[in-house]
């Protein structure tokens, strides 16, 4: 069976009523929903469930939403139907989702900064006229000619989501997006405004980017278990260091989705499963890509489908073996280190980066052994930092490198988590080639 991505949904798929036959089927959504409730001090469940529409409808509400639903649903799909995912990937406020179910942002933390979030683009905007709208039946280069034309130095319009090849987009200032709407109207487009909306991935955001970037720091910031692919430039972040700067410019520059379908299809994922309360990214995608195996979370027809995908040996492994699976990995780095030729003739330089590397390689294997409870994950990519280290200092050349990295890590989610310290070694090795 192919690769796998959840894929998580932004503004727009919310609904009264979302979220409760989660909660009320399964424990571990119950227990989301209580946190969601202790972070917002407010009952997320009520205005779910029972709320009307244009309560939820409010950003400030609709957001820490969306992001309690997705989260809910990834832990009803990993620990329930056994799925595990090769990739996660989510549209604008859907990154937040990704990034909480990766473990990089604990979801007490999260639904609390998509809470801040919204507020300070509502406190920012209370007072202005900006808006966005979705426009479709155009092309990237039409849209992009008119916003540049119609933006002056005391208003703007720009694009702020490349949904596809033929859907966008547009935010800014009330004016501005309206004569640009006019304008793609004439020109056979379809123009659907949003309701509620703020400008949100747009240069109207530099103040609040500023301010999210405070929030940001205050957040504790965690390794990856899951590789997630990042609005921003549609790459799968390195490592965690790169979650701040690239949340801050997410909400200021257009959210590349079409590029990151792009990037899933190139990686050889077949199943895109939609981690949300509707069908909205499946839509979408279908439009240009018909290869994927487009499934939703929230149809119950779907579910039957994954449940069958999933069974038996396709079924999520333990905790255990997935950690064995691991410590494997890493004792294959440790006779790496060994089995290299040595082109390093520096006696000091020989201790201090290729027996000192070893034995903290070997150290960290002999802990995870005893100690169910440290990060694996975490270690196993100090541990191919120590083997780059241990391959520079041999003096290997950067293509052997490639080599050898690419066949220690093979064809298993141990490669897509590490996949973008491999594509950094790669781009040096072809610049060697």
């Amino acid at each position: 069976m192919g690769k796998t991505a959840f894929i998580f949904p932004g503004q727009g798929c919310h609904h009264v009523g979302m979220g409760k036959a989660l909660y009320e089927k399964y424990d571990v959504a119950k227990e989301i929903f209580n946190k969601a409730n202790e972070a917002l001090s407010y009952d997320i469940k009520k205005v779910c469930f029972e709320g009307n529409l244009a309560e939820l409808s409010r950003i400030d509400i609709m957001l820490p939403a969306i992001l309690t639903v997705s989260v809910a649903s990834f832990h009803v799909l990993v620990e329930e139907y056994g799925v595990i995912p090769n990739f996660l990937a989510g549209h604008s406020l859907g990154e937040y989702s990704a990034l909480t179910c990766s473990g990089a942002i604990d979801f007490y933390d999260a639904v609390k900064l998509v809470q801040k979030r919204s507020q300070l683009a509502v406190e920012a905007f209370q007072n202005k006229d900006a808006t966005m709208s979705i426009v479709e039946n155009i092309d990237f280069n039409t849209i992009n000619s008119l916003c540049l034309a119609k933006t002056t130095k005391d208003s703007v319009v720009s694009i702020g989501c490349i949904n596809g090849k033929t859907q966008f987009s547009i935010c800014g200032d009330g004016q501005a997006v309206m004569e640009v709407e006019n304008e793609l109207l004439i020109k056979g487009a379809t123009v659907t405004p949003l309701i509620y909306s703020l400008p949100f991935h747009s240069p109207l955001m530099e103040n609040v980017s500023i301010e999210l970037e405070q929030c940001l720091k205050k957040v504790k910031i965690s390794p990856f278990k899951y590789p997630v692919i990042s609005n921003f430039d549609a790459k799968v972040y390195v490592n965690e260091s790169e979650i701040i700067p690239k949340l801050v410019k997410q909400i200021r520059y257009p959210v590349q989705w079409y590029s990151i379908v792009e990037f899933l299809r190139n990686s050889n994922v077949e199943n895109l499963i939609e981690v949300g309360s509707q069908k909205i990214l499946n839509n979408l995608i279908g439009k240009d890509f018909k290869n994927f195996n487009l499934l939703s979370f929230n149809v119950a027809e779907d579910r039957e489908k994954i449940n069958e995908m999933f069974s038996s040996e396709n079924k999520l492994i333990s905790n255990e073996e997935h950690r064995n699976m691991y410590i494997k990995f890493m004792e294959a780095c440790l006779g790496e280190a060994v089995a290299t030729k040595n082109n390093c003739f520096d006696e000091k330089l020989y201790e201090i980066n290729i027996i000192n590397k070893y034995l903290q390689i070997e150290n960290w294997i002999n802990n995870i052994r005893v100690d169910s409870n440290l990060n694996y994950v975490e270690i196993a990519g100090e541990i191919l930092n120590n083997l780059k280290c241990i391959y520079d200092t041999k003096g290997i050349n950067i293509s052997e490198q490639y080599d050898r990295f690419n066949g220690l890590l093979g064809e298993s989610t141990v490669m897509d988590v590490y996949k973008p310290f491999i594509d950094e070694i790669f781009t040096k090795a072809k610049k060697v080639k």
